[in-house]
């Protein structure tokens, strides 16, 4: 497998090809709410060195974050789960790239090992029922080859987007799900 498909692979795996709706800046829109910084280390397959904000709903926003991550981690790594999983924390065209995009690395015979590290760096209410999270994404833990059993260049850092949304309304559950994310720069 050349670096190219290895990157596009990565890529894949950290924004899932889907643009981001929404995360220009925006006057009639609240200002950004930013999550502390603090060091803090977690057993859980993503973990984060922002602590939870004071605001209810930007902590839902980046626990559906966190479960994105580490479900996409355990998906990638378990060969026998479902892409299912992805729809306690997806939506929409992230569900969909993110379900594809296991789907091809799965049937190319990649093989991937690790966890991803969230580090939250803002979050932004945008409404009662969305929010904009904006972390670093460290794949440096994470390592994958080819069916040939070489190894995929998967970089080591990204500034991840993601637009967060609470399903709302008449027969909604009422959970925040990310339903856009866009990989922006390296961080």
């Amino acid at each position: 497998m050349n670096t190219r498909r290895a990157m596009s692979t990565a890529l894949a795996l950290v924004a899932s090809g889907v643009l981001l709706t929404g995360c220009g800046s925006d006057p009639d829109q609240p200002t950004d709410t930013a999550a502390t910084s603090s060091s803090s280390s977690s057993t859980s397959s993503t973990s984060s060195s922002a602590t939870t904000p004071a605001d209810p709903n930007a902590a839902r926003a980046i626990q559906a974050v966190k479960g994105l991550e580490a479900t996409s981690d355990k998906l990638y790594t378990t060969p026998s789960m479902s892409n299912g999983e992805f729809g306690a924390y997806a939506t929409g065209d992230v569900f969909k790239q993110r379900s594809y995009s296991l789907s091809q690395a799965r049937s190319a015979g990649e093989e991937w090992e690790g966890k991803t590290k969230v580090e939250v760096l803002t979050v932004t209410e945008r409404s009662d029922t969305r929010q904009m999270v904006v972390a670093c994404l460290d794949l440096t833990r994470v390592s994958a080859t080819d069916s040939s059993g070489q190894p995929m260049d998967l970089g080591k850092r990204y500034r991840q987007e993601y637009t967060v949304d609470k399903s709302d309304g008449p027969g909604q559950d009422g959970k925040w799900r990310v339903s856009a994310e866009k990989a922006t720069t390296e961080c």
